[in-house]
């Protein structure tokens, strides 16, 4: 039944108690016309949802049931806000006395309208931009005839403009000027009660500010994570003065802050596991376990279970095992006792007890700052008189309402605080009442109405959403203690990076196009930019190309010739010839930047990771990547000649190119060879970039980690997600790795004689730093080689972070990198499109760059250096970056987004160029070359064969076949024009046989006539003496440097231009020398060289002046007799072994073994005899003083009275590879550090009775 009520100005007041519904009013109050008229009277309306919230707005209810789809609004209890007048009007029944019946009256009655209101009922919290759509449902309310439009604007957070690209840093406008700026706007069909859903792509309209610009051929352009959070501003109005209304929703985001508990711990390392106990005084949020060892090096660590964080006594064990990558004192990953060693420590690198066990556990707190709800309002009109706050949770639920006073709804600047407890009978989903971590994100919702009897009505609906960063809920910043790279999650996805944006330079375009192509071809030569900063880098990486490379890739063998190079001290010039060789490159001489160390470890021909590979493993922490660089490196000097008697290495371009320029010197340079190093071995410059991972629609705040999630295949998704990142910033730090002397195969060397893991393991402890890090905030153990010995650790330990980065001039186009000291890290800007001025081919870069933060990591050079890297995106200012909404960005992550690369180790690569065998082959090839690299692999070197990936066997007879004649001559001549005795030089008297190298072999006498005939007049001298400077001197180590360079520039024109060449031979026939005695004088003793098998020559006149009457050899001379005493050696001729220049090694093929192999190829690197070997310390005594090049400190270990042996012998390089020794032999310590590129002449020494463990 219809009432005609009276009028609201003379109606009574009523004031809502808590508890009251409409219905209980009504029924106290206005039983007739009841609570139907009551509503109409107060709020117009009896539609249940706009009851609801009529009644929410002006007087308050629960929020429970609000939220509770079954109450209607003539049910739900009322809860009268403390800041609003609930008071309300009770309607009674127009009753009008003394009306005479048969006359008409007049009644003017007004009709109460509903306030036009808008709602938003859900709005994803996140989406991918382009990707996915966004999902708005939203609810109108009052009648049509007084709000006709709707609108729906997108505003972004601190939206700008930037004026300036600034190298990807951006110069940024106040964002001020650009408040009010729609980002997107769309016209809704306003319908009056009804409910709407609308979808966007995130696509923006606007024509100001940063996203107001389309990118290249691009038709839309998307919102970004860099101006999140976006506000969903829906406004529902009539007039046009109202069309600009606008609230401002400020961002919010509960925060949360740890308080951190540290109990006291009892542990009981006797047991097996180690027991530790502690008590928490109440229940906590995370937790861990640390044991450090004695050093202070944290050893193990271990996140504690939540049933580990309950309240009360709690016990954990602990294995005994350490975290991978530790080790203790004897080089074993375990807990050791070593409580009883004492000082100076004679088996052990350190000391690792006493161990110190921590728990240390977190509770969650609620930072009140944050809780602040702020808006404002614009161009209302002072129209607004009612309005709700709402929040809700993850799930949408409505967890907190709060109605406004007017006060709250004028133009200006707002407040409320919410206390985070949420609406009473509301639980969270710990079955607590107050926020959690949880369930965020917690979300505003405010809705403003202009109230009843509006004729021209205006309501507003603001809400965040989001484009968010994808972040593992497990990952802590680096700078947490939580932060272990074992249990690091990747929310960013490394990989390589391009070494050039957009399109590649084109040949002629400056140095670029060779800096690109060398890039591309493995040789390191740093940035491709014409900035002369780079230039050294790319010097050192073209030389190493034109020592490396055929002149033209296209030509057949044996036509192969080399590129013409610059003097040492020269630069190397750019020109036709390199074009061509560039152009021409065969793939065999390309070379992979990256190996795989299980690949390495099995000894395989294949070691290598392609550049996917390098990007799959890269992001993971559990895998190892090999670094390679490339020492493929030798020492040059040398002096023979050629059969035409012109110097093989000297004389013209041709010469000088295959000497090398004689780049490297001598063999014996001692620490010069790291200085070597440094000018001819380009540091590794590894672009490495990370791609962003947004979150999807349906995605939780920290979702369980899922590589797909991150490392997207689906390129539509990638490139949409790329897309919509903006200028965020990301650092680049690095971690180094533990010492890894795992390579150092103890049981292959005597551990009474030989200490090399020791030695090593004590050389790099012994360098060591200890330094507490400003962006990890720990103190750190560094023990990659220092600068002074050829690494790039600094003494000044703050520089430290920037050395391995490229930054400033030689920073990864088109990122700008620079360091920040402040967090010490090297600090990057997401590439985007920021202003008006950026070109594709500048640096716009839309494919390839956009999206992305890159940089160029740049190690050392120095086997066995490890690093680990990182990228985090940081939400702080750095010099000449000040993005604007920083600040709100840095309040909604927490938790960073970051990446932890995997281990990646400094391994040094060198090659073998093949081998050959000059007589009977014993089969040592290609075996021996395993058991070589073993001596190698344990300084972390490891040797390829060159330009392929199988062993490479040349023939003699491809060089000199005794079948040919011009090949005897050539033979024949190189001999005469490198002998310097007339008789050795008659080329008559020579023969090329394919059985030995001995030019006279096939002669009775072996070339060597009566000795008077050589003019040995020293006939008392032993016979092993006469034979090494009576027959070897005079001819093979005259003879032999010419005749292997002689090899190894036929097998250069074969196309193989590197590797060290490693050639067997027998030396000649089987030998005899035969003893003679002078009848005169018995101590006159002559030894005759024959032909094992040929009869002995008569004797003759002793040649000894004391035993001649006269002056001349005519007169009466004594005569000799055979003695029938011999020498025998059935295998020929003991002409020495020797590596010579260029790589270049002869190896006798009896008696020989891998260590031969690795001695010689060791010269060939400049390493030096060891103990009483020729050339050692020990024969040069004072001439070198200081310039220790083994571990040659005395060893008293052994009983040497027993071991026997020279004092120069009984030390520890005794059986040291480059020694004469014949037993188990082995690298010694200081040689190892020298292989992975050490100085180590001013290392120093352990002490004599220091030894493994």
């Amino acid at each position: 039944m219809a009432y005609i009520l009276g009028e609201r100005s003379k109606a009574k007041d009523y004031k809502v108690k808590a508890g009251d519904t409409l219905e209980s009013i009504a029924l106290e109050k206005c039983p007739d016309p009841g609570w139907k008229s009551l509503a109409l009277f107060n709020w117009g309306t009896i539609d249940s949802t706009e009851l609801l919230r009529a009644l929410a707005e002006t007087i308050g209810v629960k929020a429970s049931d609000l939220a509770d789809s079954s109450i209607k609004g003539e049910q739900i209890f009322l809860e009268p806000d403390s800041d609003l007048n609930t008071t309300i009007k009770i309607p009674e029944i127009w009753k009008k006395e003394g009306l005479a019946l048969s006359k008409k009256y007049k009644l003017k009655a007004k009709k109460i309208t509903p306030a036009n209101a808008i709602s938003i009922e859900e709005l994803d919290k996140w989406f991918i931009p382009e990707y996915e759509k966004c999902e708005l449902k939203y609810n109108t309310e009052g009648l049509k005839e007084f709000s006709d439009s709707l609108k729906i604007d997108i505003f972004g957070s601190n939206y700008c403009e930037c004026n300036d690209w600034n190298k990807g840093l951006g110069k940024y406008s106040s964002p001020a000027s650009l408040v009010d700026e729609s980002l997107f706007f769309s016209d809704l069909e306003a319908k009056e009660r009804k409910s709407g859903e609308f979808r966007w792509a995130g696509d923006t309209t606007t024509k100001k500010g940063i996203l107001g610009r389309k990118t290249g051929s691009a038709s839309k352009r998307h919102i970004n994570v860099a101006f999140s959070p976006y506000t969903a501003h829906l406004r529902y109005w009539k007039s046009d003065t109202d069309k600009d209304a606008h609230l401002i929703l400020e961002p919010f985001w509960p925060q949360w802050n740890e308080v951190e508990s540290k109990p006291a711990v009892t542990s009981d390392f006797s047991t097996s596991p180690a027991g530790i106990t502690w008590n928490n005084a109440a229940e906590q949020d995370s937790g861990f376990l640390e044991i450090y060892d004695n050093e202070g090096q944290r050893v193990y660590f271990q996140r504690l279970s939540k049933a580990k964080l309950a309240s009360g006594a709690q016990q954990v064990s602990w294995n005994k095992r350490y975290n991978d990558e530790m080790f203790n004192g004897k080089f074993k990953p375990t807990y050791i006792d070593d409580s009883a060693e004492v000082l100076p420590l004679k088996k052990l690198l350190f000391k690792s007890t006493p161990y110190v066990a921590k728990i240390r556990t977190f509770k969650n707190k609620m930072d009140n700052r944050s809780l602040k709800i702020n808006w404002e309002l614009k161009k209302t009109s002072s129209k607004l008189k009612r309005g709700l706050v709402k929040i809700v949770d993850a799930s949408n639920k409505l967890v907190f309402i709060k109605p406004l006073p007017e006060a709250k709804l004028a133009d200006g600047k707002h407040e409320i605080i919410w206390d985070g407890k949420y609406a009473s009978d509301i639980k969270n989903s710990k079955n607590g009442n107050i926020a959690i971590v949880e369930d965020m994100p917690y979300r505003l919702k405010i809705e403003m109405n202009a109230g009843i009897n509006q004729a021209e009505g205006l309501a507003i609906a603001a809400m965040h959403s989001e484009v968010r960063l994808h972040v593992h809920k497990t990952n802590y910043h680096s700078s947490d203690v939580r932060y272990s790279a074992a249990y690091a999650k990747p929310s960013l996805a490394l990989s390589k990076a391009l070494y050039v944006p957009g399109t590649e330079p084109a040949e002629g375009s400056g140095t670029k196009w060779f800096r690109h192509k060398l890039n591309q071809y493995g040789f390191h030569p740093g940035p491709v930019t014409d900035n002369g900063a780079a230039d050294n880098v790319y010097k050192i990486s073209l030389k190493e190309f034109k020592r490396s490379v055929p002149a033209d890739g296209r030509v057949v063998a044996p036509n192969f010739t080399r590129l013409a190079l610059a003097a040492v001290n020269a630069p190397e010039v750019e020109n036709n010839e390199t074009v061509t060789a560039i152009k021409t490159i065969r793939d065999s001489d390309k070379r992979s930047l990256f190996g795989d160390l299980t690949a390495i470890l099995a000894n395989d021909n294949e070691p290598d990771l392609t550049d996917e590979q390098f990007s799959e493993k890269l992001s993971r922490p559990d895998e190892d990547i090999v670094l390679w660089v490339d020492d493929r490196q030798y020492n040059t000097s040398s002096s023979a000649k050629d059969e035409n008697n012109q110097p093989f290495l000297t004389g013209s371009p041709e010469r000088e190119a295959f000497g090398l320029k004689n780049y490297r010197g001598e063999m014996a340079v001692a620490d010069a060879r790291t200085d070597l190093d440094a000018q001819a071995i380009a540091r590794p410059w590894i672009p490495v970039q990370v791609d962003f991972a947004l979150l999807g629609r349906e995605d939780k705040l920290y979702p369980d980690y899922s590589r797909a999630s991150v490392f997207t295949v689906d390129n539509k998704k990638r490139d949409a997600m790329r897309m919509a990142i903006g200028p965020l910033r990301v650092d680049w730090t690095f971690d180094e790795l533990p010492i890894d002397l795992s390579t150092v195969d103890v049981s292959a060397y005597d551990t009474q004689f030989t200490r090399t893991r020791k030695y090593m393991g004590w050389a790099l402890y012994n360098n060591k730093a200890t330094y507490t890090r400003k962006d990890t905030k720990r103190k750190t153990i560094y023990t990659n080689c220092k600068d002074t010995l050829g690494g790039i650790r600094p003494a000044d330990l703050t520089k430290y972070h920037a050395g391995a980065f490229g930054q400033k001039e030689l920073s990864l186009e088109p990122w700008y990198a620079q360091s920040d000291t402040a967090t010490e890290s090297i600090a990057t800007v997401v590439h985007e499109h920021l202003s008006a001025s950026q070109t594709e081919d500048t640096d716009l870069f839309e494919k390839t760059s956009l999206g992305r933060a890159a940089v160029y990591f740049n190690p050392s050079i120095i086997a066995g250096d490890g690093y680990r890297i990182r990228a985090e995106v940081n939400f702080e200012k750095f010099s000449g970056y000040e993005f604007p909404n920083i600040e709100q960005l840095k309040a909604r992550y927490p938790i960073a987004p970051t990446a932890t690369s995997a281990r990646m180790r400094i391994w040094r690569r060198s090659s073998i160029r093949g081998f050959m065998c000059w007589g009977v082959d014993r089969g040592h090839w290609p075996g021996y070359i395993d058991s070589m690299r073993e001596h190698y692999k344990a300084a972390h070197t490891y040797f390829i064969y060159e330009g392929s990936s199988v062993p490479r066997r040349f023939a003699v007879t491809d060089v000199f076949d005794p079948a040919n004649n011009t090949h005897q001559t050539i033979y024949k001549n190189i001999i005469k024009n490198n002998t310097t005795s007339p008789l050795l030089s008659n080329t008559a008297r020579m023969e090329l046989r394919a059985d030995d190298i001995w030019p006279w072999g096939h002669r009775d006498d072996m070339g060597k006539e009566w000795i008077s005939n050589e003019g040995i007049l020293n006939p008392r001298m032993l016979y092993k003496k006469w034979l090494n400077g009576g027959v070897i001197s005079p001819t093979w180590r005259e003879f032999r440097t010419g005749l292997l360079l002689a090899l190894v520039k036929q097998f250069e024109k074969q196309g193989v231009l590197r590797g060290h060449t490693l050639i067997e031979f027998d030396a000649s026939p089987p030998v005899k020398l035969l003893k003679y005695t002078c009848n005169g004088h018995t101590t006159h003793t002559y030894w005759k060289l024959i032909k094992e098998g040929t009869p002995h020559p008569p004797a003759g006149k002793c040649p000894d002046f004391g035993c001649r009457t006269g002056p001349s050899l005519a007169d009466p001379l004594s005569t000799l007799s055979d003695t029938g005493s011999s020498k025998r050696y059935a295998n020929g001729l003991p002409l020495p072994a020797v590596g010579i220049a260029l790589g270049a090694t002869w190896l006798f093929t009896t008696g020989v073994s891998p260590e031969t192999w690795a001695h010689e190829l060791g010269h060939h690197r400049h390493l030096e005899h060891a103990s009483d070997a020729p050339g050692s310390q020990y024969h040069l005594g004072s001439r070198r003083p200081n310039t220790e090049l083994h571990d040659s400190e005395s060893n008293s270990i052994p009983n040497w009275a027993t071991v026997g042996g020279v004092a120069a012998t009984h030390r520890w390089d005794k059986q040291c590879i480059m020694s004469y020794e014949y037993n188990t032999l082995y690298f010694c310590g200081k040689c190892q550090l020298r292989n992975r590129g050490w100085k180590v002449q001013a290392l120093g020494y352990p002490g004599p009775d220091i030894q493994e463990p």
